[in-house]
């Protein structure tokens, strides 16, 4: 009746996912990463032709490249700011 993939980790991931993002408003680029993971693993157990595990390794890095230079990147690489009136 119902998918055999539908009862699977890669949609128990997804789900986690998408509650983890509900919970925080999408905020947090965590749910993102869930939801992509298990899309990219979900999509190989759909099409077995299409062969998502040659382009995860290159996809996890390209939006790590790109969450870096568009995101919420910290430009000091997470030193604390020092005030520069208590230490000359």
């Amino acid at each position: 009746m119902f998918p055999d993939w539908l009862i699977s980790w890669p949609v128990i991931v997804i789900a986690i996912g998408v509650i983890s993002g509900i919970k925080h408003r999408f905020s947090k680029p965590g749910a993102y990463y869930l939801i992509g993971i298990g899309t990219a693993f979900l999509a190989d157990r759909i099409y077995p032709a299409l062969n998502t595990y040659q382009l995860l390794f290159p996809l996890i890095l390209l939006s790590a490249g790109l969450y870096m230079i568009f995101g919420k990147y910290n430009n000091n690489c997470g030193f604390k700011q020092v005030n520069k009136e208590t230490y000359p």
